[in-house]
């Protein structure tokens, strides 16, 4: 449409703190400076630049196009800077804990994706504006197992692990008999077998020779005599 951009504007969460930090400023690393800590890292140095004077973009690095480079965690215990993916520091091996700090774009992600099962879920607790800022890759990545597992001292959390294909649950919390709709193709079909994870290919198996193995125990259960009196386990 041609319009101006005003203060009425919409702007993506990066825009809006890099922009806040360049009122007054004409320098570049004085504005960067100004940038909260968490953020710092995911606002590139061009963006800053641009803003300040369009012809000093030709002197900056080129903004990454890693998403770890923008959706990142600083642990609470030693400050190390950690992926998106990670539930625990790199560093000191903590679990991630309340008090950790979180670049913007992942703070809005993960808590979007906290509250959700499913990935269009997340995104639907994402403001509009602010969505094209959150690729698919990382909000499916966080939207995580719905099981609710203990936290020791910090009481019941939600499973950090990833979800099989097609389920709710990771691989620990599913429950095997909703497997077993895929267990006919898995066991015939070498090549989507192998496309599978471990942990589905593995119950699948268990599934596929259970029958056969009751069978072979109930077989030599029954095969004693009449006389015979079975009192526990331990006499079958």
């Amino acid at each position: 449409c041609e319009q101006k951009r005003t203060s009425k504007s919409l702007r993506s969460p990066l825009l809006e703190i890099a922009e806040l930090a360049i009122v007054g400023e004409n320098n570049v690393e004085v504005a960067m400076s100004k940038i909260p800590a968490s953020d710092r890292q995911s606002i590139p140095e061009m963006i800053v630049s641009v803003l300040i004077d369009p012809l000093l973009c030709d002197f900056c690095v080129k903004p990454s196009s890693d998403v770890e480079t923008y959706f990142y965690w600083n642990c609470g215990s030693c400050t190390m800077q950690n992926s998106f993916k990670k539930s625990k520091c790199a560093a000191c091996l903590k679990d991630k804990k309340q008090d950790y700090d979180r670049s913007t774009l992942f703070r809005i992600a993960e808590d979007a994706a906290i509250q959700s099962k499913t990935t269009e879920e997340a995104y639907s607790h994402v403001l509009e504006h602010e969505r094209r800022s959150i690729p698919q890759v990382v909000m499916e990545a966080l939207v995580t197992c719905i099981a609710t597992v203990a936290d020791g001292r910090n009481g019941d959390r939600r499973c950090r692990r990833a979800k099989l294909p097609g389920y709710d649950y990771c691989a620990t919390h599913c429950d095997p008999l909703l497997l077993t709709a895929h267990t006919p193709q898995l066991m015939g079909d070498a090549q989507a077998q192998v496309s599978q994870p471990p942990a589905v290919r593995g119950i699948a198996a268990i599934i596929a020779k259970m029958p056969s193995f009751l069978k072979s125990k109930f077989s030599t259960l029954l095969s004693k005599g009449p006389e015979q009196r079975i009192d526990c386990i331990e006499d079958s």
